[in-house]
């Protein structure tokens, strides 16, 4: 009789926690909200829900302070059955504290007329871990043989006539350069120009280097500056060191791209627009350590390329481009308005 006791227990044990087993979350801000701001968080279930209104409750005491049906659903979306915003504006306490519906607890959410104080010069731990030449995050140095002047026909004939250069691990581009290698004989190569472009940011998750998106990193930069210049403080020097230089580190920073991209645009009629390439995906490593053989031996620089207006790149790896205004416009963007916020400095 206990055992059987026992085996009805478990079962409705069992039962109440496959129910209760929910797959739903409530994503909110992780930064935090304004007391007097907009403040949603979002509700995802991958079980059908039906959710009319929601509480928010103290974060070290659980107490209730508030239920709210200021509830909107969107429906399905993408592999949740159900999708609603939760809008609690109309809280406006501060401290920290959770949101509960139905039986899905949010994270704990923090609401102070502070918590965006300081976000904005945060944000550039991340331009200065991206540096190339002198990475401070690091403190070390890189990359400084770049470059050698190309375009996109000078690159393919360089790279024809060192079919070892190890492109990508892509079974298409080593296809490509098996075909290529099979004209190393008859290709003639030029004199390559050596230029210095040390300096600016990696890209995302390699070490190829874009005037375009560079330019564009520049200039909103300086914009968020030129509209709100009591956000950002002063504690590093130029070269990206915790050391006050008097100059607000946003405008450091963009300088330090500014100066890159002066040399990626060193006479009036010559445009560069792009450092190193696809063959930079060969493993992961600190950018100390980049090897990369680009014809010339390991890490004895990089590709240049300059804008032609034609399209470029590895064999059938091509941009579109058919011009070169684009790219010059956000150049002279980033020149234009550092221009005006750099002149008192």
């Amino acid at each position: 009789m206990s055992k059987r006791i026992v085996l009805i227990f478990l079962s409705v044990f069992c039962i109440s926690m496959f129910t209760y087993g929910i797959d739903a979350w409530i994503r909110i801000n992780q930064l935090g909200y304004l007391p007097n701001a907009q403040k949603n968080a979002i509700l995802l279930s991958e079980a059908p829900q039906t959710i009319k209104q929601f509480s928010i409750h103290d974060a070290l005491t659980n107490e209730e302070l508030g239920t709210f049906s200021s509830v909107t659903s969107f429906g399905e979306y993408q592999s949740f059955k159900s999708t609603y915003i939760l809008d609690f504006s109309s809280f406006k306490l501060q401290g920290a504290f959770y949101i509960k519906a139905g039986l899905i607890y949010s994270p704990t959410i923090f609401i102070n007329k502070n918590v965006y104080l300081g976000t904005a010069d945060f944000l550039l731990n991340y331009m200065r871990q991206q540096r190339c030449g002198y990475n401070p995050s690091l403190n070390t140095i890189c990359h400084q043989f770049d470059g050698y002047e190309v375009t996109g026909d000078d690159i393919q004939k360089t790279i024809v006539a060192e079919p070892k250069t190890d492109i990508s691990s892509s079974s298409k581009v080593k296809s490509s350069l098996k075909k290529a290698s099979r004209k190393a004989e008859t290709t003639e190569l030029k004199p390559l120009k050596l230029i210095d472009v040390k300096g600016g940011w990696h890209d995302a998750s390699d070490y190829i280097q874009y005037g375009a998106t560079s330019a564009n990193a520049i200039y909103q930069m300086l914009f968020a500056y030129q509209m709100n210049p009591t956000s950002f403080s002063d504690k590093h020097d130029a070269a990206g060191k915790v050391l006050p230089n008097g100059i607000p580190d946003i405008l450091d920073e963009a300088r330090w791209g500014l100066n890159w991209l002066m040399k990626m645009y060193p006479s009036k009629e010559v445009l560069y627009h792009q450092v190193a390439d696809d063959r930079d995906h060969v493993a992961f490593r600190m950018p100390s350590d980049d090897r990369v053989d680009y014809g010339w031996g390991p890490g004895d620089g990089r590709p240049v390329y300059q804008a032609t207006g034609k399209p470029q790149g590895l064999f059938n790896y091509k941009n579109q481009s058919t011009g070169i205004a684009s790219i010059a416009g956000k150049y002279s963007s980033a020149f234009g308005l550092g221009s005006e916020l750099l002149k008192k400095y």
